[in-house]
């Protein structure tokens, strides 16, 4: 047990150097996404090359342990994915890095060196667990094409809507070209190409490079752990803002999988296929780390969080939205409200957000006062977009407002809700010029597309858990 403790101590020494740099102000918290990034995109590929062209051919051709140790990681890769995709109606970036958190156990960073200290000098133990180290590459190397391609999808939408959606053959090779591009020229792809390519032609990399190469894939882990120290204080901060039921569920689902599943599974193949022995023991413990960080540095890099909420239900006054609820398949429930049934309308939209375990209400163009009862039974989960740049034009028609002022920038603000109208804590705001030329018709144009920009930017700030909330104003991560 001591020598376990022994080998696991330096991981969270390191964490806690990161930690301590940032309280003392030798490092911002904001170093760590570039570390992140050479990790994930420089690093961990490096090691990859390093690894393999050092391996002699007859130790990538061990079927059976290579088979069952990522067949056990692809198995709750896809698991996972399509739970967090399925049943929590989540959309592919959250989902991609539920399943790398769940099923990329980054051995590299913490796993190997405590088998290189549990077994100092074991040969057979050390060659496993350095060339089953890069294993989590593959899936982490599947989740970045996923993401590569989500990016492109989105970019491709939103061509379409300003130009036509029509396609044409030459358009398609484009595409064609381009996802090879993607898939090609994926850093940790093209390290494992490259670096099985020398392994099986016997080619050892030049010795000054093999140094430099060797030097650069130690400081992987340091600089990814080291990334988590620097950002820890601020992503506990944020996340005590939001404790909840889903969120402590999400979280030990993916504790039970990283901890319970993936080590069950990838010894369930292994076994199966007849692996045991010192290559067991150690496939099985690179499995058991229990830390994601790898699913971390991509959750940074491609601005995707794994507690992206879904979409639940859309609960409206009027029915012009039902047909878009519908394209998208969610619930649409129209409930008319009117001076003489506000309270039981109110009733039947508490009992909905209720019945659906609904965590954060968003208010686009309601246009009617929430009861105090209702702001407290969701007091700090409530944003709503006001259509001026507060604390100016507060209340209804805010554009004929400014029109009268003449003003010449006009805006608009999402903000958490309080019992006092359009007075809650500022989440966004965003401006556009306007002149003496604009009628009111222009000026609710203009506003328009900047009150969608800033209520998703608030909405995802939400999310993100970016923002910390006080009774007058809010303290925004960006």
């Amino acid at each position: 047990m001591i020598d376990i403790l022994h080998a696991i101590l330096p991981i969270f020494l390191t964490m806690g150097i990161g930690f301590f740099a940032e309280r003392l102000g030798f490092l911002p918290a904001s170093a760590a996404p570039a570390l992140n990034a050479y990790a994930i995109r420089l690093a961990w590929p490096v090691m990859t090359v390093y690894i393999l062209a050092n391996a002699a051919p007859a130790d990538l051709f061990q079927g059976r342990l290579w088979l069952g140790f990522l067949a056990g990681h692809f198995f709750i890769y896809a698991v996972s994915y399509f739970a967090d995709k399925g049943l929590m109606r989540r959309g592919r970036g959250p989902a991609v890095i539920t399943a790398v958190s769940a099923s990329s156990s980054m051995s590299a960073f913490v796993s190997l060196p405590i088998i290189f200290n549990l077994l100092p000098g074991n040969k057979e133990a050390l060659v496993t667990a350095a060339l089953l180290a890069i294993s989590p590459s593959f899936t982490m190397a599947a989740a970045l094409v996923q993401l590569d391609l989500q990016r492109r999808s989105e970019g491709a939408a939103s061509s379409d809507k300003g130009n036509g959606s029509g396609k044409d053959d030459k358009s398609n090779k484009g595409g064609t070209s381009a996802l090879l591009r993607l898939i090609l020229l994926n850093p940790l792809i093209l390290g494992l190409i490259v670096g099985a390519v020398l392994c099986l032609c016997g080619i050892r990399l030049w010795a000054p490079l093999n140094s430099a190469a060797a030097l650069v894939s130690a400081s992987a882990a340091p600089c990814a752990l080291i990334s988590i120290g620097l950002s820890f204080r601020g992503q506990v901060l944020l996340a005590s803002q939001h404790i909840n039921r889903r969120t402590l569920g999400y979280q030990a689902a993916l504790t039970t999988a990283k901890l319970l599943l993936l080590p069950l599974c990838t010894w369930a193949f292994l076994a199966l296929l007849g692996v045991s022995g010192v290559p067991l023991f150690s496939a099985v413990m690179l499995t058991s780390s229990g830390v994601a960080a790898g699913a971390f540095v991509i959750a940074d890099a491609y601005n995707y969080n794994s507690q992206d909420s879904a979409v639940a239900l859309v609960v409206s006054n009027h029915g012009a939205l039902s047909p878009l609820a519908a394209h998208f398949k969610v619930p649409f429930h129209h409930i008319p409200v009117s001076k003489e049934n506000r309270e039981e309308a109110e009733k039947r939209q508490r009992d909905l957000l209720r019945e659906n375990n609904i965590d954060l209400v968003v208010l686009a163009r309601y246009m009617q006062i929430l009861s105090p009862g209702f702001i407290r039974e969701w007091e700090g989960r409530i944003i709503n977009i006001h259509h001026s740049f507060l604390p100016a034009f507060v209340g209804a028609r805010p554009y004929h407002q400014a029109k009268a002022r003449g003003v010449k920038i006009i805006g608009a603000t999402a903000h958490y809700v309080t019992a006092d109208l359009d007075q809650g804590p500022i989440i966004a705001q965003d401006v556009t010029r306007v002149s003496h030329r604009d009628e009111v018709e222009d000026l609710v144009r203009k506003g328009r597309d900047i009150e969608r920009q800033v209520l998703a930017a608030a909405v995802r700030l939400h999310l993100e858990h970016r923002v910390i909330p006080t009774p007058t104003q809010t303290i925004v991560f960006a």
